[in-house]
């Protein structure tokens, strides 16, 4: 599973490094699924704990994070990509 965690299209430099390491392994029969994440909803986290309370780990949050979740669940390795301003990613890789 790839992260792309880049905000904006402009500069396409770190999609080209993202999708060579994916190529790479997708020549080696191994299925990757990418996610970029500026087109995918993701909320962060409320942290007052109620999906572990009243709905088995849910979040009660409405986003797209069930279908990032089930993907992490399946998978055997994880690549995030992102740019690094003033020493962090980007928000879009934190959520």
């Amino acid at each position: 599973m790839a992260l792309d965690g880049k905000p904006d299209t402009a500069n396409g430099e770190l999609n080209g490094h993202l999708y060579n390491p994916a190529e790479f392994l997708k020549a080696d029969v191994h299925s990757v699924t990418q996610f970029s994440l500026r087109y995918i909803e993701l909320k962060t986290c409320s942290g007052f704990f109620g999906c572990r309370a009243t709905t088995s780990g849910e979040c009660r949050t409405k986003d797209d994070s069930p279908m990032v979740r089930h993907e992490i669940g399946n998978i055997d390795f994880a690549l995030f990509a992102s740019q690094i301003v003033m020493g962090f990613t980007t928000l879009l890789l934190k959520k």
